[in-house]
């Protein structure tokens, strides 16, 4: 289920692939969008939180 049609808040964010298709793009886009989550987020949760980005953004290289 999607979080629209049960009533929660949610974003779509879509990033055209030519912007991600190298690692320079991949690494500004992750710590684009880590830095926009990080705010978004109870401070109790971002340690969790920043090391499985870290660790998704890594894999991906």
């Amino acid at each position: 289920r999607h979080a629209r049609s049960r009533g929660l808040a949610c974003a779509m964010i879509e990033i055209r692939n030519d912007e991600i298709s190298g690692e320079a793009g991949q690494r500004k886009w992750a710590d684009l969008l880590t830095g926009i989550f990080s705010d978004l987020e109870p401070k109790e949760a971002s340690g969790s939180r920043q090391r499985a980005v870290g660790k998704s953004v890594q894999s991906a290289s």
